[in-house]
C-alpha cells in the first residue's frame, strides 16, 4: 500500500486491511469468530469462510490478501474484496461470494460517499476497480465508484443514473478498456433518454486513473473528465473503424448497420437526434446522399402525353392538404404524416428504404411518432396484413384501418390497387420530404423570432436572411405547395419580414 502511494489517512478512510495466513491452518478468521461465539453457518453464510468438503477442512475465503470492505448505498458492510499479495495467485482480485447480503450486480464500490460528493457538485466517475477509486479520492476527486469485479450491469447502470444523469466512464487506455466502454454503451443504448446518457473519458494508452493521478496529479484527471466525449462519438468511431466504403454495396451495408444501431434506442426523441447526428457524420465522411431523380415528384392520375399515367410538376401528394383534408380543417402536416404512414402500413416492404427519413422525422402527432417507431421495429419481410394484425389495437397507436381509410389517403397512390411499388415509394417519399421542408421553414422563422426577442439585433438580421433564403428554396423547389398555398405562404412571410425589418430599424435608430 505504501508503494502504491496511499497515505495512512487514506488507508484508514477506506478501512483497508489484511487477511493473513496462519501456519496452524487456513481458517484463522473462522476460528477467531467461533471463539467470539459466532456460529459456523453464519460465518459461511456471510461469505467469510467455506464449509468443509469431503476430506477438505473448512478454510477462510481470504488468505494473504489486502482487503477492501464493500458497503452498500446506505453504508452497511455487505462483503469484501481481496487483492492477492502472492504474484502467483490464481486470482489477482477476489470478492465475497453471492450471499443474502452481497449481490455484486446490484452494488457499486464507494457508492454512498460518491453520492454525497455528487450532491455537492462533483462529477460521477465510473472507474474500473477499487484502487482507481481510492487513488482518485486521495487526489480530492471524491465522486468515483467501481463495479465489483464484473462488467457494469443494467441494475448498476440504473443506480448510476439515480445519482447523476450523465456519469463519466473512465476507460483504461488500451484495447480491453475500449471494448469494456463499448459493451457498456451497448447496454445503455436502449435505456438512454433525454438528459440521461453516458460520457466517456479515454485515458492515455496503458494507463488507468490510478496511474494518471500518480504521474500527473489530480488536474490531469479533471481535465480528462471535463473533456469526456458523448456516447454517440464512441459508437460512431466503432461503426467506421476498419470500414472500407468504396462501393455502393459497402455503403449500403454501413447505412444498414447505422439504422440497426439507432433502432435500439427506446426513446423516440433521442432516437431521432442520434439519427440526425449519424447523418451529419456520414455526410462529413462520404458527402451528402444524392437526391433521387424522382424525389419530390408526385403521381398524378391525369394521362401523360402519349397515354397512360404520368408525372406532373409536384404539388401536395394527390391533394393531400386540399380537398377532403382542407375541408375538414386538418393541418397539412398531419395530412402528410397520415399519407406517409398509411403508405408504409399498406406497403411495409418500403420501410427499410425509408428508415432514415422515418427516424429523422419530427412527427406532429405523438401517436404518429409511436407508429413510426413500431413500423421501424417490424420484421422487414412482414406483409401488410401481418403489420395490421400485429399493431392494430396497440395502445397509443392510431387505428390502422381508420388511417388507411381516410379520404385524402385513398386519393393518393398509396391506396390505389393499380399503383406500382415505385409509384407508392415516390408518393411516400414526397410526403416525407414536404413534411421536412414545411417544418424546417417553420422552425427557422420561430428561431429568428426567439433571437430577436432576446435582443440580438445583428444575429436576428443574419437569421432573417437565412429565413428568406430557406423560404425561397422551399417555394422554388419541387417541394412547394400548390399555387394558392404558396401565395398565402409568401404573403405570410412578407408580413413577418416587414414587421421584423421595421422593428429592427427602429431599434437601430434609437441606439
Amino acid at each position: 500500500l505504501s508503494a502504491r502511494g496511499l497515505h495512512p489517512e487514506t488507508v484508514e478512510r477506506f478501512e483497508i486491511g489484511y487477511a493473513p495466513v496462519d501456519r496452524q491452518g487456513r481458517d484463522m478468521l473462522r476460528r477467531h469468530l467461533m471463539n467470539k461465539g459466532v456460529a459456523p453457518d453464519l460465518i459461511e453464510g456471510a461469505g467469510l469462510a467455506t464449509p468443509p468438503e469431503g476430506p477438505e477442512a473448512p478454510r477462510d475465503r481470504f488468505l494473504d490478501r489486502i482487503t477492501f470492505p464493500i458497503r452498500d448505498g446506505r453504508g452497511r458492510l455487505i462483503g469484501f474484496g481481496g487483492r492477492a499479495m502472492n504474484p502467483n495467485a490464481k486470482a489477482k482480485y477476489l470478492n465475497s461470494p453471492e450471499t443474502d447480503l452481497f449481490d455484486k450486480g446490484s452494488n457499486l464500490y464507494n457508492l454512498a460517499p460518491a453520492r454525497t460528493a455528487v450532491g455537492k457538485g462533483a462529477p460521477l466517475i465510473v472507474a474500473e476497480g477499487y484502487m482507481d477509486v481510492i487513488a482518485l479520492a486521495q487526489a480530492g476527486i471524491d465522486g468515483a465508484v467501481a463495479p465489483l469485479g464484473t462488467a457494469v450491469t443494467e441494475r448498476q447502470l440504473r443506480m448510476l443514473w439515480r445519482v447523476s444523469p450523465e456519469p463519466v466512464v473512465a476507460l483504461d487506455g488500451d484495447a480491453a478498456g475500449r471494448r469494456a466502454g463499448l459493451r457498456l454503451a451497448d447496454l445503455a443504448l436502449p435505456m438512454i433518454e433525454a438528459g440521461q446518457s453516458l460520457r466517456f473519458a479515454l485515458l492515455p494508452d496503458g494507463q488507468d486513473p490510478d496511474d494518471l493521478v500518480r504521474a500527473k496529479g489530480a488536474a490531469a484527471v479533471r481535465a480528462l473528465v471535463d473533456g469526456a466525449q458523448p456516447m454517440v462519438t464512441l459508437l460512431w468511431e466503432r461503426a467506421v473503424e476498419g470500414r472500407v466504403l468504396d462501393s455502393p454495396e459497402r455503403r449500403a451495408a454501413f447505412d444498414r448497420d447505422l439504422r440497426d444501431l439507432v433502432r435500439r434506442i427506446g426513446d423516440a426523441t433521442v432516437r431521432r437526434h442520434y439519427g440526425d447526428a449519424f447523418a451529419r457524420l456520414r455526410g462529413d465522411l462520404m458527402g451528402p446522399a444524392p437526391q433521387r431523380r424522382d424525389a419530390g415528384r408526385r403521381w398524378d392520375r391525369r394521362p401523360a402525353k402519349g397515354g397512360g399515367k404520368g408525372w406532373t410538376p409536384p404539388a401536395v401528394p394527390a391533394a393531400t392538404t386540399r380537398g377532403s383534408a382542407a375541408a375538414s380543417g386538418l393541418s397539412p402536416d398531419i395530412a402528410l404524416e397520415q399519407v406517409a404512414l398509411a403508405g408504409l402500413v399498406l406497403h411495409p416492404g418500403l420501410i427499410e428504404d425509408m428508415a432514415d427519413a422515418l427516424e429523422r422525422a419530427h412527427w406532429t402527432d405523438e401517436a404518429h411518432d409511436r407508429l413510426a417507431g413500431a413500423l421501424l421495429a417490424m420484421d422487414p419481410v412482414a406483409s401488410s396484413d401481418e403489420v395490421r394484425a400485429n399493431l392494430n389495437g396497440t395502445p397509443g397507436l392510431p387505428s390502422l384501418e381508420g388511417l388507411v381509410g381516410l379520404a385524402h389517403v385513398r386519393s393518393t397512390p398509396v391506396a390505389w390497387k393499380a399503383a406500382s411499388e415505385g409509384d407508392v415509394a415516390s408518393c411516400v417519399r414526397d410526403a416525407l420530404l414536404r413534411l421536412a421542408a414545411r417544418q424546417g421553414a417553420d422552425r427557422e422563422r420561430q428561431e429568428v423570432l426567439n433571437d430577436f426577442a432576446a435582443g440580438g439585433d445583428e444575429k436576428a438580421m443574419w437569421r432573417l436572411d437565412e429565413a428568406r433564403r430557406r423560404r425561397d428554396a422551399v417555394l422554388k423547389s419541387p417541394l412547394a405547395e400548390t399555387s394558392d398555398e404558396a401565395e398565402e405562404r409568401a404573403k405570410s412571410l412578407a408580413f413577418f419580414e416587414s414587421l421584423l425589418d421595421t422593428t429592427i430599424q427602429g431599434k437601430t435608430r434609437s441606439r
